[in-house]
């Protein structure tokens, strides 16, 4: 089976780890796009092509997929020039910045026969289904609560007036739209999509920076709150009749424990193709995303039909989740 040759536009850390993803994952980093051609040469390395220029790029017959590690709000534009270019596109999340442009995309994609999916780590999580059955036997769902406080490297910087692209709204920046989409995309995929939601945030300068979502489904509620300000430590789970689930992680899912009514805990064998123990940060993120892109390459060459439908769907509503809390926050 021959390799995917992979293009990855943008030089930032997610394009690092991406990069050493794609090699571990069996395919092949073939080529890097930035707008600085130095800074794209350095990262190649030798290892790759290195472009200046997008438009250059993308006229390599070569290259088969391309990972969009673009500021949000070039998500949509860029996927669409590399899938008219006939190129398959996995995109950082959020995958596009509103409904209409997310409808957009995916129309090319089927026009152009070409794939496009949005690279959601916790979607891809082997814990997934081993936690949906978990649940199916616990009886009611009472409450979940999923917190995602990370409090950014760029915060200093920001107070001292230099803005990163995550403080920036014409970037598409803020805490729902940079960290908000994974435990939406968690909810959707565990609960599908809720009956109603609420939206609050606190704000800083022109970008939502500490934000509270309140998603209400027939007999439960589940409580997102999210943070760049502070980090948190206590976790999320999901409250059940006869059990509590403890979820490790909830933008890559690493694991998932259980808590009976007797108060003993143990781990959701989740297989084993959870990250070792013994992994350090960097080598769990690549050994995560390896799986996201082994997951999308096999999409490409038309394996799992079932799974891109279903991660189209989900991305949609997480989309319209994310639109209705953008307009209520005041967006």
């Amino acid at each position: 089976m021959r390799r995917l040759n992979y293009a990855i536009i943008g030089t930032n850390w997610l394009s690092k780890h991406y990069a050493a993803a794609i090699e571990e994952a069996g395919e092949r980093f073939y080529a890097v796009c930035s707008r600085d051609l130095q800074k794209a040469e350095a990262f190649a390395g030798g290892r790759a092509r290195a472009y200046g220029d997008l438009e250059e790029m993308l006229k390599d017959p070569a290259i088969d997929v391309v990972y969009n590690c673009t500021p949000n709000v070039h998500h949509g534009p860029i996927s669409i020039a590399c899938l008219r270019a006939g190129k398959h596109v996995f995109c950082e999340k959020p995958v596009t910045m509103s409904v209409e442009e997310y409808g957009e995309v995916c129309r090319v994609a089927d026009e152009e026969g070409k794939r496009f999916s949005e690279a959601i780590m916790n979607y891809f999580s082997p814990a997934i289904p081993a936690l949906k059955k978990e649940l199916h036997k616990s009886g009611d769902i009472i409450i979940a609560r999923f917190d995602f406080s990370q409090r950014s490297s760029k915060l200093e910087a920001a107070k001292q007036g230099i803005l990163a692209s995550t403080f920036h709204k014409g970037s598409g920046g803020g805490v729902l739209m940079d960290l908000g989409v994974y435990p939406l995309h968690l909810a959707v995929n565990l609960f599908g999509a809720p009956k109603s939601l609420q939206a609050f945030a606190r704000w800083f300068g022109e970008v939502d920076i500490t934000d509270t979502l309140v998603l209400s489904y027939e007999s439960f509620d589940v409580v997102i709150t999210l943070s760049k300000l502070g980090q948190g430590y206590a976790g999320s789970e999901i409250i059940c009749d006869k059990a509590t689930f403890g979820l490790k992680n909830i933008s890559m899912l690493l694991g998932v424990t259980k808590t009976d009514l007797s108060r003993e805990m143990s781990m959701i064998d989740c297989g084993a193709s959870m990250p070792d123990s013994v992994m350090n940060d960097s080598e769990i993120f690549v050994h995560t995303a390896s799986r996201l892109v082994r997951s999308f390459s096999g999409m490409v060459r038309g394996e799992a039909e079932d799974d891109y439908l279903s991660l189209r769907r989900n991305s949609l509503e997480v989309q319209k989740l994310l639109q209705e809390a953008k307009l209520q926050i005041g967006y």
